[in-house]
This record gives structure tokens, C-alpha cells and sequence, in this order.
């Protein structure tokens, strides 16, 4: 499983530390700050396209059957 874990600047270093503790593989993404979040060397994603394609996917995969 993957997980997209949003924290303050200032939590970053805690949450490597603890991932690194319990074995478990982190990666720092990019930042989110007002309507987008921004993948290192990406554009920015909308948030309302983001939360939309998480929200919506399962009613839309249930109407194509």
C-alpha cells in the first residue's frame, strides 16, 4: 500500500526519523500549499482535481457496468 501523508515543514524530519525507525520507505514528494500540491519537477495539481478523482472514481467505475 501507498500513502500520501501531508504534514507542517516542521513534522517532515519527525516522520522520515519514525519511518526510518519501523523500516518503512519514505520519500518527500513535494509541497502543498493553497489550492495545489506540487510534485518536485511536476506542474502543480489542482486540489479540486485531485479530491475529485478520489472521490468520484468508484461511483463512476459502478455506472460504466
Amino acid at each position: 500500500a501507498r500513502y500520501v501523508v501531508t504534514a507542517t515543514p516542521d513534522k517532515v524530519d519527525t516522520i522520515v526519523d519514525v519511518a526510518a525507525v519501523y523500516d518503512v520507505p519514505v520519500r518527500v514528494l513535494g509541497t502543498v500549499g493553497g489550492d495545489t500540491m506540487t510534485l518536485s519537477g511536476e506542474a502543480p495539481l489542482p486540489l479540486g482535481m485531485l479530491r475529485a478523482a478520489y472521490e468520484d472514481w468508484l461511483p463512476r467505475f459502478m455506472t460504466q457496468r
